[in-house]
């Protein structure tokens, strides 16, 4: 029999190690999604240091999916390296025993592995790059889909892009406007990636319980849009709307550009930046068209 400085157990290490740089890529996207979650939640107790953290993470999330290509790459060679090895293992006992049929390490005419293929992020988090998102379902009467590492957003009009583009952004260029604040008016169907815990899928009453409220209170406050915009348009300040008693807290939080919903433009759609998903969702059930803030446009090439 030949000899060859490898074995078995070097071949496990091998998919260990290209396991391993996969899951951790799992992680720290899955911990970079929980804090935008938790910082949208606990905003209150941030203060102002709450954009610079959804800033920071923000870059976290940008660099990781330039990072995911090259770490599937590796984790690609190191499978194939490990199925060349059991190859020549295979093939020494085919020589040993005079049979036929190869064999595996795992014994079941295969190579054992995760096998390759899939879009930039799928291996690392399931799926396919022929089917990245999730089967539609529904969230207190609107349409929900998901990421291939299992989060739900809710669907806009635009979903089917906004998927291909978000697995497809390493062919992107973001401009940022900075500290320049641009608003725009949009509807919030038009918005894509506004996300939803898994909790808060199950009973939307979590969801809309947030921040010690009610779904009747958001929606009620919403119903006022056309109230301040009437107010807005009459030449009324927004700073003495906001001291109305009846349509003040509307005016406050969708027409304040300190508190209205960032996004960022891209091809056809705004892309969800954070705060403001309750704000957008009553909306958007009342079918009124909201303010928000565009923070940059995404580039495709």
């Amino acid at each position: 029999m030949a000899k060859y400085a490898v074995n078995e157990e070097g071949i496990a290490a091998l998919r260990t190690v290209g396991k391993k740089a996969l899951e951790a890529i799992s992680s720290i996207y899955n911990g970079s999604i929980a804090v935008i979650s938790l910082s949208e939640d606990q905003g209150d107790l941030l203060g102002p240091h709450k954009g610079s953290l959804l800033s920071a993470v923000k870059e976290i999330l940008t660099a990781l999916k330039v990072a995911a290509e090259p770490v599937n790459d590796i984790a690609d060679t190191l499978n194939d390296v490990a199925e060349a090895y059991e190859e020549i293992l295979s093939n020494d006992v085919i020589g040993a025993s005079g049979n036929s049929e190869k064999s595996t390490a795992n014994g079941s005419g295969q190579a054992s592995g995760s096998g390759k293929g899939g879009s930039l992020w799928g291996r690392v988090f399931g799926g396919s790059s022929s089917n990245p998102a999730g089967n539609a379902s529904q969230f207190d009467g609107l349409p929900t889909g998901q990421f291939q590492n299992g989060e739900t957003v809710v669907k806009g009009n635009n979903f089917e892009q906004f998927i291909a583009d978000f697995y497809n952004s390493e062919n992107s260029s973001f401009e940022s406007f900075g500290n320049d604040v641009v608003v725009e008016t949009a509807s919030p169907s038009m918005i894509e990636g506004v996300h939803l815990g898994d909790t808060e899928v199950k009973d939307p009453s979590v969801f809309w319980g947030m921040h010690a409220s009610s779904k009747e209170f958001f929606i009620e406050t919403a119903s006022h849009i056309p109230e301040v915009k009437a107010a807005l348009d009459s030449g009324r300040s927004l700073s003495d709307i906001k001291n109305d008693p009846t349509i003040g807290t509307c005016a406050s939080i969708y027409f304040d550009p300190a508190n209205i919903p960032r996004v960022e433009k891209s091809r056809g759609y705004y892309t969800f930046d954070g705060d403001g998903r309750h704000r957008i969702l009553a909306a958007r059930e009342l079918g009124y068209d909201i303010p928000v803030r565009v923070v940059g446009i995404r580039h495709f090439k």
